[in-house]
């Protein structure tokens, strides 16, 4: 049995990010610059198919997907470690945070309504959901992702059971080099990521 394990935020953000929505999307100024937002049914549109192709690939039906989340202020705990944890990202308007709230509410209701199962947690982020689902799971599993670090879960888990991390269409492939991919953490805090 082989069970899927969606990154909603890497789907959703870059499903909402992608191209520009004719129809629906605004342009917004935002810190004195003209701003794309795409609406959520462009991303939901665009995320959906992007899932489809992971699905398709586990060769799962939606009653053996999970969907992943952020859970409700996510980066706190690690904030409070290092304040300036994902400082230096680049911020987004209140309307495409807006647009991608609503595109959670949307993507959750249609998968749960055929059969798949959500997950969150208060104060986690959803990376550190799917790294407990790999070393916990009790059957294959499959993460799908546009996260090249959560490669690091790649192989066999304490259980005996393989994890394989789908990255946009390609599985267990590490951009990083030719290393072991428990290494990638360790690559990443030693060289650094352009990302």
């Amino acid at each position: 049995m082989t069970r899927l394990a969606y990154d909603m935020a890497a789907f959703l953000w870059r499903a909402l990010l992608a191209g520009k929505d004719k129809e629906n999307g605004v342009e917004v100024l935002h810190e004195e610059k003209k701003v794309w937002v795409n609406s959520a049914q462009y991303g939901y549109d665009l995320a959906m198919g992007m899932m489809l192709d992971a699905m398709n690939y586990a060769g799962v039906t939606p009653h053996r997907c999970i969907l992943v989340f952020e859970g409700m202020h996510s980066k706190r705990r690690r904030q409070a470690i290092d304040s300036g944890y994902k400082a230096g990202r680049e911020s987004r308007p209140p309307q495409a945070y807006e647009e991608y709230q609503k595109a959670i509410a949307m993507m959750e209701q249609a998968w749960k309504a055929v059969g798949a199962c959500s997950m969150r947690q208060s104060f986690v982020e959803g990376d550190d959901i799917l790294g407990y689902l790999a070393h916990h799971a009790e059957c294959r599993l499959v993460i799908a992702t546009f996260d090249n670090d959560m490669l690091a879960l790649s192989g066999t888990n304490p259980q005996g059971h393989q994890v394989d991390v789908w990255v946009d269409g390609r599985v267990n492939v590490n951009k990083y080099g030719d290393f072991a991919f428990k290494h990638v953490t360790l690559y990443k805090a030693l060289v650094g990521d352009s990302s």
